[in-house]
């Protein structure tokens, strides 16, 4: 493993990667048939044998992980349909998580925003059960009420997403 500057992605990668899982591939291509990004593209950095072999040129300092890199990881459906197709029985699903995990704390391509909803979300209400349910009621509430009847009529969620309209994303119908 390639020595890492202080606090770069490639220094995260080395941490959360378990290096010995990407070491276990035997690049045999056996997942390829099973990955359903690589039957859509054809490109060999869209199957797991080549986000595997991104992962360990990134931690072996080979290569500098950038943007392509964080694409690559984020193409991935995260479906694990190559995981019975591998007689090394490495655990792909495992390394794409880690790897999107060391991204996610390095990205630029998010705003601060977005990773403070992300980390509210993730850590803070989908792992408790009883903010779970506190969520639902609130939600049925929000319908219940006629606050929902509200908000479509007067248009405020396309005023609160218009940022995203104005982007080409639309993601107002989602809350109405």
């Amino acid at each position: 493993m390639a020595k890492a500057a202080p606090g770069s992605l490639q220094e995260t990668l080395i941490k959360k990667l378990d290096y010995e899982q990407l070491t276990n591939c035997m690049r045999c291509g056996f997942c390829l048939s099973a990955c359903p990004t690589f039957k859509e593209t054809g490109v060999e950095a869209e199957s797991p044998r080549g986000r595997i072999s991104l992962m360990k040129a990134a931690v072996d300092g080979i290569m500098e992980p950038g943007l392509r890199f964080e694409d690559q990881m984020n193409h991935c459906l995260g479906c694990r349909a190559c995981e019975p197709a591998c007689p090394a029985d490495v655990k792909y699903g495992q390394l794409i998580e880690q790897a999107r995990d060391a991204i996610e704390t390095h990205t630029k391509q998010h705003r601060w925003w977005i990773k403070g909803v992300r980390k509210l979300v993730f850590k803070q209400i989908f792992p408790y059960q009883n903010r779970m349910r506190l969520l639902g009621t609130g939600l049925q509430l929000y319908k219940k009420t006629g606050i929902q009847a509200i908000v479509r009529k007067t248009g405020a969620v396309k005023v609160f997403f218009g940022a995203f309209i104005q982007h080409g994303k639309d993601y107002s119908g989602c809350f109405e």
